[in-house]
Order: structure tokens, then C-alpha cells, then sequence
């Protein structure tokens, strides 16, 4: 497993993690993206991908496929909820929060002892319970960082990209060469194809009757995709209908649900106070006042006539 992951004696630079749809690994739940830049971080990553398959398709994953044997160790396998005491009322409500996570820890110990002993295809499978980590050690400070997200990170509804950006001063220089291959780092969006009257063309969301092309074909048929930039979910029926609610009328960045669209928003807005600033010290700048019975006085002749006869372009 090892070389897989390993080359030069540290972690191959880009990462990609391909699992089901799960709530604990979808990519659009904010947990997934803490622990996405965490490890982007920890590992010093170029880029870190984490990809699900569309509803219904799971069984088209090896990992899930994995699994089977996995699950059929714990077949007839119950677990009781009161290990170490009951921590539920008569309704079933939790009223003792510490032993809540006591027998939450008993019940993961008895499962990492029966997947331990478990053998897949003649490799034996390593299991152990790891304790949570507190709520403020595992969240990242960069994914709580609104202007950070907006330079790395592209999350749709499948999918979550993490990339470095070229400020050096934010990032250490890449050592892949990612961005030989995409311009941003950001895998281009899925785009459909089908064989139209004049060749290849790129399907509407009214007429999705052609195919996927894998990425290097993706990368070739760039030009014949008509609405730049494409969003993630272009073509995802649950999200058609809102689509156009959840991009940036600004800078046309898709957004997968609104809150993030709203909290994008803010960055355009100080931005805007920024530039509305400076422009108000530019003026300030100016040396002249008015008196009190209306005159204006010049304190700098010079910096006043430049106002008047420079054009935009300086001249």
C-alpha cells in the first residue's frame, strides 16, 4: 500500500479519494471538507480531489465492493447500547452525555476486534478504535476561512477539490506539475458530448442524450463547451432547476448550496468597501478646501491641474 501513496520518501503530491456517498464521506458535508483541508495541510498536497459516485451507483465502486466481506464478520453481531450503564430515559432521550461516549467507545472497540481478525483476498486487515478528537483540534482553520476557500477549494455536490494556490507567501511552490496540464489546478468540470450535425458538440441540459469523456479527451474539447465556467453539477438533475439561484453574479462561480454562495458574497462586498477607501483617500489627496464663504482655496497648484487634464490612461 505503501508505494502507492509514496514516492522520493514523502506522499505523492496529488491525492485522489474515490468513496460512496455516505453522509461521513460526501463531499458537500462540511465535516468532509474540514478533514479534506486538514489532510491537504498535513501532508503538503498540490491538490487533494475527493470524488462519490451519483445516487444509486455505489455498487460500481471496488471500495464498496470491498466491503462485503467486511460486513459479513458482523452478521448476527449485536452490540448493546449499555455497555457501561444505560445513558437513555424511558423515551429513549440521552441523559448522561459522558456515558453516551463511553459505550459509543465500547461498541467501536468490539468492532475493530472482529474486523482485526478479519483476512480480504489473503491481507489481513488492521482495525482499531482511534477516539474522536475534540471539536476545536479537528477543525481547520483555513476551511473556516471564507477568502482562503475562494483561492483552493472547489466543492460541488460530488465532488471536492483542494488546490494549491501560487501565492508563495500562502503556499510552498507545487512539486507535481499540475498546473502544466490544468491552467488553475481545478479539474474541469463533467461535460457531455454527443455527435451532432457538425461534429462533436457539448449537450444542452434540455437534450443530455450523449456520453462523459474521460479527462484527457475532456481536456481536448475544451473550446467546444459553450458556457464558461461550467459548473460542477451542469448536468445534475436535482440542481437544474436552481442552478442559475447559485452562481456568483459577479465572478460566475457555482455554488452548491446558498450559504456558501451568501458567504462568497461578503468577499465581493469588501472588496467594494476597499476600492470605494481608496477612492475616497485619492480625493482627500487632493490639495484644495473650501472656505467658509465658499471660495475655493489651491494649497498645491500642481496637484490640482493634473486632476483636471489627465485622462484615465495618465496622460
Amino acid at each position: 500500500m505503501r508505494d502507492y501513496f509514496w514516492s522520493n520518501n514523502r506522499i505523492k503530491p496529488v491525492l485522489v479519494v474515490f468513496s460512496d456517498g455516505g453522509p461521513d464521506e460526501a463531499p458537500r458535508n462540511e465535516k468532509v471538507l474540514q478533514a479534506a483541508v486538514k489532510s491537504f495541510k498535513m501532508l503538503d498536497l498540490d491538490a487533494m480531489f475527493v470524488y462519490i459516485n451519483a445516487p444509486h451507483q455505489s455498487a460500481r465502486n471496488p471500495v464498496e465492493r470491498r466491503m462485503a466481506p467486511l460486513s459479513r464478520d458482523l452478521c448476527g453481531l449485536i452490540i448493546p447500547h449499555y455497555v457501561c450503564g444505560t445513558h437513555l430515559d424511558a423515551q429513549g432521550r440521552t441523559i448522561d452525555k459522558v456515558l453516551e461516549k463511553k459505550n459509543f467507545e465500547a461498541a467501536g472497540r468490539i468492532l475493530a476486534e472482529v474486523r482485526d481478525r478479519t483476512v480480504i483476498d489473503g491481507f489481513e486487515v488492521i482495525a482499531q478504535y482511534v477516539p474522536p478528537a475534540s471539536t476545536a483540534a479537528s477543525e481547520s482553520t483555513e476551511a473556516n476561512d471564507v477568502l482562503w476557500q475562494d483561492r483552493h477549494i472547489l466543492q460541488s455536490k460530488y465532488c471536492l477539490h483542494v488546490v494549491k494556490c501560487q501565492d508563495e507567501s500562502c503556499c510552498s511552490p507545487m512539486i507535481s506539475r499540475l498546473r502544466l496540464y490544468l491552467e488553475d489546478g481545478f479539474l474541469p468540470a463533467p461535460v457531455m458530448f454527443r455527435h451532432g450535425l457538425y461534429g462533436l458538440e457539448a449537450c444542452s441540459q434540455e437534450n443530455m442524450d450523449g456520453r462523459f469523456l474521460d479527462i484527457s479527451q475532456r481536456l481536448q474539447n475544451a473550446s467546444l463547451v459553450p458556457v464558461k465556467p461550467r459548473p460542477n453539477d451542469y448536468y445534475c438533475s436535482s440542481v437544474i432547476p436552481e442552478l442559475q439561484k447559485l452562481i456568483c453574479s459577479v465572478c460566475k462561480k457555482y455554488f452548491f448550496r446558498k450559504a456558501s454562495l451568501t458567504k462568497h458574497g461578503k468577499i465581493h462586498k469588501n472588496l467594494a468597501t476597499i476600492f470605494e477607501l481608496a477612492e475616497e483617500e485619492i480625493e482627500t489627496e487632493v490639495v484644495s478646501s473650501i472656505d467658509e464663504g465658499g471660495v475655493q482655496i489651491i494649497e498645491d497648484m500642481e496637484a490640482w491641474m493634473q486632476l483636471i487634464y489627465e485622462d484615465g490612461t495618465g496622460n
